[in-house]
């Protein structure tokens, strides 16, 4: 899965958490930073550039 791709499935999986209980664009912004900051720990602990390219689209969301 291509970087954009993983940064899209991330925030959308968090949306939906929060969704239910709150507005769009708050459920919107609320599952970006979920999102960032798994991504975050991931690239802490891997090193990886693939999640340094995911943070990167999750930021351009």
């Amino acid at each position: 899965m291509i970087p954009k791709e993983k940064a899209i499935e991330l925030v959308e999986k968090y949306f939906y958490l929060f969704s239910v209980e709150l507005e769009n664009t708050i459920a919107d912004y609320e599952a970006k930073e979920c999102a960032l900051i798994v991504v975050d720990v991931l690239t802490k602990e891997t090193g990886a550039k693939y999640w340094y390219d995911v943070k990167k689209e999750l930021e351009n969301l």
